[in-house]
């Protein structure tokens, strides 16, 4: 019977552990699927910007909800940062490639995540179940 008591508890702290490796791969999940919406909607006003004629009137955003008014110059190159400070010119499709690169990259470890999450909540129902017959007998 102690046995079967000490065995109880060693799976409800495991299980706990699995609640919280699911509520963390959850906010994960979350995390990547607003970066994936995230570039979405990049890609999109990259073509509506690419779209825009020379000394159209636009408002950039300075913080959240802060804006200035500016006149577009070039609307058919962007400015990329690609780290180590360093800033090179790439055209709407050299953006778009990057972009779509990233959305896949993303969408990738979304199902990564998602494979995990399976894999996590089936350990937990085994637990479950093995708590279940240790509490029935």
């Amino acid at each position: 019977m102690a046995m079967d008591q000490e065995k109880l508890q060693q799976n409800y702290m495991m299980f706990q552990k699995l609640q919280e490796q699911m509520k963390q791969l959850q906010e994960n999940t979350e995390q990547i699927n607003n970066k994936i919406e995230e570039v979405r909607k990049v890609i999109s006003d990259v073509s509506e910007i690419s779209a825009l004629e020379k000394g159209t009137e636009i408002l950039v955003p300075v913080s959240n909800g802060i804006f200035i008014t500016a006149k577009t110059e070039d609307t058919k190159n962007f400015k990329v940062n690609v780290g180590a400070k360093t800033v090179v010119t790439k055209d709407k499709e050299g953006v778009k490639k990057l972009l779509l690169t990233q959305k896949d990259e993303l969408l990738q470890v979304q199902l990564q995540l998602s494979k995990d999450q399976v894999e996590v909540e089936a350990q937990a129902m085994r637990i479950q179940e093995e708590m279940k017959k240790l509490v029935g007998q």
